[in-house]
């Protein structure tokens, strides 16, 4: 995992992210993108979702986003689990130079759909 040190370090001194991204893969144009809020932490292919240390995202907004399914909801739940205000994931397939979002979770049931 990479990235979450610097979201701990912010909250040791008393800060908390509007929000946090949890890629499961990274982008074809590096990461993150430009423009995009949040504070972004990569999942590495090796990292076992039920190994990490995920205290970092209590009562913060997280996004999950990758395209396997399965991992994308393992993340969804240890987020939560963790601590998490609301978790909202989507898994999405590339589709030519952009991608398409085939799958949406949301621990508050708002926005979930497959």
């Amino acid at each position: 995992m990479r990235g979450h040190e610097a979201i701990i370090a912010a909250r040791r001194a008393g800060s908390r992210p509007s929000s946090i991204v949890l890629l499961t893969q990274p982008f074809p144009r590096g990461m993150p993108p430009t423009g995009v809020p949040g504070d972004w932490v990569f999942v590495e292919p090796t990292d076992a979702v039920a190994g990490l240390d995920l205290r970092f995202v209590v009562g913060c907004l997280v996004f999950v986003d990758g395209q396997d399914s399965t991992r994308v909801r393992a993340l969804v739940d240890a987020a939560k689990r963790a601590g998490a205000g609301r978790v909202i994931g989507s898994v999405a397939k590339p589709v030519g130079e952009s991608f398409e979002i085939v799958e949406s979770i949301d621990t508050e049931g708002v926005i979930s759909w497959t």
